[in-house]
C-alpha cells in the first residue's frame, strides 16, 4: 500500500475553501498520507494555520512567492516516494487515492505520473459578477488521451490535459526534473509535465480525480507572480507553444501503424493551435 505526500499550495483562500479541500482528503477511502499546506506569506493568516494544525496537518509558510515555489517547498518537506497534489480550492473524489494505489501497485518504475479527471460543475458562476457562464468549456475529462501510448503523452501535455489537482507523481522522477520551474509565472504545470514525460511513462486513470473550481483573482498565485493580464497569460502560452515538440512523421516510430500516428498529429495540432484566450472577466 502506497503512502502518499499532498502537497496543497494556498493563497487567500476561505476558510471554507480549505475545509472542504481537507475534508476531501480526510475522507478518502485510501487513509495513508500526510499533509502539507504551504501558504502564501502575503496571505499567511492565524486561522488557516490553525485550522491546518487542529486537523493534525502540517502547515508552512512559503518562503519565497508563486505556486511553484509553494508546491516545490511542500515536496522538499516530506519524504514518501509518491506526490499528490490538491490546490486549496479543489476536492478529490473520494476513490482519488485509492484508485491511484491500484495502479502504482502495478506499475514498473519507468512509469513517473499518473492522473485523473480535473472536473468543473456546470453550469459555472462567475466568483466576481455571480453571474451564470454558459456556452464556454474550460476543461473536460481525459478520455481522448486514454487512446495514445504511454510514451506519446510528451507531444499532448500542451494546452494542459494534465493538472495537478488530479495527478501523482513519482518522488525520483520529480526531483530528476528539478521540480517545478520556478522561473515560469504561469503555465508552470505543463512545463512540469512535460518535462516529466521526456524521462517516464504516464497514464490517464479512469473514474478518479478531482472537483476544480473557477480561480478568482483574489486566489491564484499567478496574480501575485506578475502574470495579470490577458497579454501576460498570452505571452507566457506562446513561449509555452515553442518549448515543445510536436509529432511529425518524420519522427514516427516504426512500431506504430501511419493511421496511429496520423491520428496523434492531428490531436497534437488541433491542441497547439487553439487560440488560448480569457475571454471570461471573472
Amino acid at each position: 500500500m502506497v503512502h502518499f505526500d499532498v502537497v496543497i499550495p494556498i493563497h487567500n483562500i476561505s476558510l471554507e475553501q480549505l475545509y472542504e479541500c481537507l475534508f476531501s482528503i480526510e475522507n478518502q477511502t485510501h487513509q495513508e498520507f500526510t499533509i502539507y499546506v504551504v501558504e502564501s506569506q502575503q496571505s499567511a493568516n492565524s486561522e488557516t494555520k490553525n485550522m491546518v494544525l487542529s486537523r493534525g496537518h502540517n502547515y508552512l509558510i512559503q518562503s519565497g512567492k508563486g505556486v511553484s515555489q509553494a508546491r516545490n517547498e511542500g515536496v522538499a518537506a516530506g519524504n514518501s516516494p509518491f506526490i499528490a497534489f490538491l490546490d486549496g480550492d479543489d476536492k478529490w473524489l473520494v476513490n482519488h487515492l485509492a484508485d491511484m494505489d491500484d495502479e502504482i501497485e502495478f506499475a514498473d518504475e519507468n512509469y513517473v505520473c499518473w492522473w485523473g479527471d480535473y472536473m468543473i460543475p456546470t453550469p459555472l458562476i462567475s466568483m466576481k459578477t455571480k453571474a451564470e457562464i454558459t456556452g464556454k468549456t474550460l476543461c473536460g475529462d481525459h478520455k481522448s488521451y486514454a487512446r495514445f501510448r504511454p510514451e506519446d503523452w510528451k507531444y499532448y501535455t500542451i494546452p494542459i490535459p494534465l493538472y495537478p489537482s488530479a495527478s501523482i507523481v513519482r518522488r525520483t522522477a520529480f526531483e530528476q526534473i528539478g521540480g517545478f520551474d520556478e522561473s515560469w509565472l504561469c503555465w508552470e504545470d505543463a512545463i512540469f509535465f512535460n518535462e516529466l514525460a521526456q524521462i517516464g511513462l504516464g497514464k490517464y486513470v479512469e473514474n478518479t480525480g478531482c472537483w476544480g473550481t473557477i480561480q478568482t483573482a483574489g486566489t491564484h498565485h499567478t496574480k501575485i507572480d506578475g502574470a495579470n493580464t490577458k497579454e501576460d497569460r498570452n505571452y507566457w502560452f506562446q513561449k509555452l507553444q515553442v518549448s515543445t515538440q510536436f509529432p511529425t512523421m518524420d519522427n514516427k516510430p516504426p512500431e506504430v501503424s501511419d493511421e496511429y500516428w496520423q491520428d496523434l498529429i492531428s490531436y497534437c495540432c488541433s491542441q497547439h493551435t487553439e487560440k488560448y484566450s480569457y475571454d471570461i472577466d471573472f
